[in-house]
């Protein structure tokens, strides 16, 4: 799991500027695992314009799997 969480981290780093000061990148780096407050932390960034875009938020929550669960089976 924690080679996992490394290449998710490292993947963080090639992200947007907002993202690294953002409490999913704050609580990925301090091994926040719960999944209730990964999950919300995850779907926060599926907004456009103010406003939830669908196709993101099922997005997010695969990833949400994804990370979690070691799940790379969907193709997202």
């Amino acid at each position: 799991m924690k080679d996992i969480v490394n290449l998710y981290v490292d993947d963080l780093r090639d992200c947007p500027d907002g993202l690294l000061g953002s409490t999913l990148y704050r609580n990925v780096c301090n091994g926040v695992r719960d999944i209730n407050t990964i999950t919300s932390n995850f779907v926060a960034w599926s907004n456009g314009g103010g406003k939830r875009i669908e196709g993101l938020y099922r997005r997010r929550n695969k990833e949400v799997d994804m990370f979690l669960n070691a799940d790379y089976t969907e193709n997202i």
